[in-house]
């Protein structure tokens, strides 16, 4: 793999990618509804909804009346329960962290989850202190698909958003990191690359592991 640009940083990132909880929270949005006695019937298209694209979406399907205060109660319980159960990471994450801190290459977490949950799951995991800069939905005003995270991370790395990988598992995440410029690559979860992920990333890559050899071919001299 070439990149196409110099390569001055690295984004994650978090749920579903550095860390096995996508499917827990998609758990968590699905069963909820469904207790409340809303269905949920594709919940693939569900997959990295957080913040107000996810407000938008429950009132696009299910009307202003839906108990949204209730909800995210409820949907944060459930989530929060499983994940003290334990939030493994994914396979190859401390490998990948590892290498681009032995290389001083800068790194950030761009993550549409609250940031009390990003500090709370990243420093469960220990691997918080890989990371420069941890922006989450809390310090913008649009999050993804939105590119807001993405812009944000880079400005506080002191970087260019075009010299920045972004590393993702989602649609929305990928959309986001495309529109801010970076170069993105998907790192499928939950769900599999379609054709505009193909379009919109540098590479798919079946893994972490997969990454990190991306870009050893990179660094090697």
């Amino acid at each position: 793999m070439q990149l196409p640009r110099h390569l001055a940083a690295v984004v994650f990132d978090m749920d579903g990618l550095l860390i096995d909880s996508a499917r827990a929270y998609t758990e968590a949005l699905v069963n909820v509804a469904k207790q409340l006695g809303y269905n949920i019937p594709d919940s693939a298209q569900w997959v990295g909804l957080m913040g107000f694209e996810l407000k938008k979406r429950l009132i696009e399907n299910f009307g202003a009346q839906f108990p949204l205060e209730l909800y995210y109660k409820q949907v944060n319980e459930y989530f929060n329960e499983r994940m003290e159960q334990g939030a493994p990471l994914k396979e190859g994450s401390i490998e990948l962290l590892d290498f681009l801190k032995s290389i001083q290459l800068p790194c950030a977490v761009a993550t549409s989850a609250s940031r009390e949950t990003a500090f709370h799951h990243l420093s469960k995991t220990n691997i918080i202190s890989y990371f420069q800069v941890v922006i989450t939905r809390d310090d913008v005003a649009k999050s993804k698909p939105h590119p807001d995270v993405y812009l944000e991370a880079a400005n506080r790395l002191g970087v260019e958003a075009s010299e920045c990988l972004a590393l993702e598992d989602s649609y929305h995440g990928i959309r986001a990191a495309h529109a801010a410029g970076m170069m993105p690559i998907m790192v499928p979860d939950t769900l599999p690359a379609t054709p505009e992920m193909h379009e919109k990333c540098i590479t798919i890559a079946e893994s972490l592991h997969a990454v990190k050899n991306h870009l050893l071919q990179v660094s090697a001299p």
